[in-house]
């Protein structure tokens, strides 16, 4: 064996270029969580442009209409996470 096989052999592989390394991006996860987001959005929006109509026919001051909001964005909250909890997940455990 001479130095210049082994100087072959202990030589390091080429670099790699770095987007080889990075793992690839799924976009699915990122679309999932910005319509849950615009569809929170859209709701509470809904709800905000309904306070008039629910202040006239409740008769209610703005107290009132303030725990209308938080006690609606509250409940919607815990369900979503419920249904965040009960959906399956993708490496199928639990």
């Amino acid at each position: 064996m001479t130095a210049s096989d082994l100087a072959h052999r202990t030589t390091t592989p080429p670099r790699q270029d770095v987007g080889d390394r990075l793992p690839k991006l799924v976009p699915a996860p990122l679309i999932a969580l910005s319509l849950g987001y615009f569809l929170v959005m859209l709701d509470v929006t809904v709800v905000n442009v309904a306070l008039p109509d629910i202040r006239t026919s409740l008769g209610t001051g703005a107290a009132a209409l303030q725990w209308t909001v938080d006690g609606y964005s509250t409940v919607f909250a815990g369900l979503l996470l419920l249904g965040g909890s009960l959906a399956p997940s993708p490496s199928g455990a639990r």
